[in-house]
């Protein structure tokens, strides 16, 4: 990921790279901040697979933050300050948080028992603005995320930057994003990897990523008028999100002037023919996030035309990203067909040392591969808008 970054600092270093809170830096300037704090980080002992918490303001902080992070060889932790005390305790305890990042505001509020760096430290405007020599392997872990713990006990999903390069090199080719200088508009919290396509889309690609105030992102009229005065062509969002920022006639309005995405939870049927109404792509992404974001990546319209799965395979419209593919599987994990793993190796996550790989999912013997996998519950039919609505899945393991 660092290597695609540092492609586009080199193509266009003056082109706006991320805007938020009143901010905005261009790729040279993004690529300065975060060399600056990789070599204070490499100072504490950051290197390959140490995992450093990110506890920063969404927005122009994190994505400096993420960058540097990766510059140093580690991987980062999305830190959601407003979380429990003994909730992050547990995660940066089960991580293995060597190194927490934070303001001088919050640093004090959290957990103890690691080194910290505040990015108000004026050491950092006196560091190098080169970059840190750092060889990363392609299986080092990228980032750590954890699950809203609703069923259990929190799970830490460590993606790896092979993952993520694999992800970036096939998911904004399916959705027609990537051009460059594009706008790109992020309505989630950092702390969740839903808004990721969008980050690391727009970093990979010399796109412009807009990060929207919290207080913004849940008021229709904000988020319209911001699309129309920056432009924004490309936005990911929850369809209940959408739902409720459409309500009241606002549908046109806070749609993007390109393509929408719609990831995280089933999209009603009412919904998807109001925004296909408008006449704007649309497209169904879909995870889980253990294959680096999500894996299944289509294009969805209205009644007269929803995409709908043929049993056994992935239909054409209906692609699973590179080094993929999809298929379907009964409760006794007989396929229906035998296109091949749905979340094939690249975009799979490592579980390394914050858990071992499908210690809580159930492991069947999938009778016509003949290998391990995972079962993921997704209920599932063949109509409906979302264009699976799985009844069993299988990841190859």
């Amino acid at each position: 990921m660092v290597s695609l970054f540092e492609r586009q600092v080199a193509a266009c270093p003056d082109a706006p790279a991320v805007v938020g809170g009143g901010v905005s830096l261009t790729f040279a300037q993004v690529d300065a901040r975060a060399n600056r704090l990789a070599r204070v980080l490499q100072a504490n002992g950051v290197g390959v697979d140490s995992v450093v918490g990110l506890a920063l303001p969404g927005g122009v902080d994190m994505v400096v933050g993420m960058v540097a992070v990766w510059k140093a060889g580690g991987a980062y932790l999305p830190v959601d300050v407003s979380l429990p005390t003994d909730r992050l305790a547990f995660m940066f305890a089960d991580a293995r948080v060597s190194v927490l990042v934070g303001t001088d505001e919050v640093l004090g509020d959290l957990p103890a028992g690691m080194r910290t760096v505040s990015v108000d430290d004026p050491l950092l405007g006196v560091m190098p603005d080169e970059a840190p020599c750092v060889v990363v392997p392609l299986d080092a872990l990228a980032y750590v995320i954890y699950t809203s713990g609703s069923t259990g006990r929190p799970k830490g999903v460590g993606v790896t930057q092979r993952g993520l390069a694999n992800y970036v090199a096939g998911v904004p080719q399916r959705l027609g994003w990537g051009a460059p200088g594009a706008r790109y508009g992020l309505l989630q919290a950092q702390v969740t990897d839903l808004g990721n396509t969008t980050i690391f889309t727009s970093l990979a690609t010399g796109g412009c990523l807009h990060v929207l105030d919290a207080d913004v992102v849940v008021d229709p009229a904000a988020v319209a008028g911001y699309w129309r005065e920056h432009g924004i062509e490309h936005v990911k969002a929850v369809p209940s999100h959408l739902a409720a920022l459409a309500a009241g006639g606002w549908v046109e309005a806070v749609l993007p002037s390109g393509s929408l995405v719609l990831g995280g939870e089933a999209a009603p049927r009412s919904l998807v023919d109001a925004v296909a109404s408008v006449g704007r792509p649309v497209f169904n992404h879909y995870g889980p996030t253990e294959t680096t974001i999500g894996v299944l990546t289509g294009p969805i319209t209205g009644s007269a035309g929803s995409v709908t799965a043929t049993v056994g395979s992935v239909p054409d419209s209906v692609g699973a990203m590179a080094g993929s593919s999809g298929a379907m599987a009964d409760s006794s994990g007989a396929m229906a067909g035998s296109s091949g793993p749905m979340a094939g190796r690249p975009g799979w996550w490592r579980g390394r040392r914050i858990g071992p790989v499908g210690s809580v999912w159930r492991l069947v013997r999938v009778r016509c591969w003949g290998c391990r996998c995972r079962i993921c519950g997704w209920r599932c039919g063949t109509s409906g808008c979302n264009p699976f609505r799985w009844v069993w899945s299988v990841s190859c393991m």
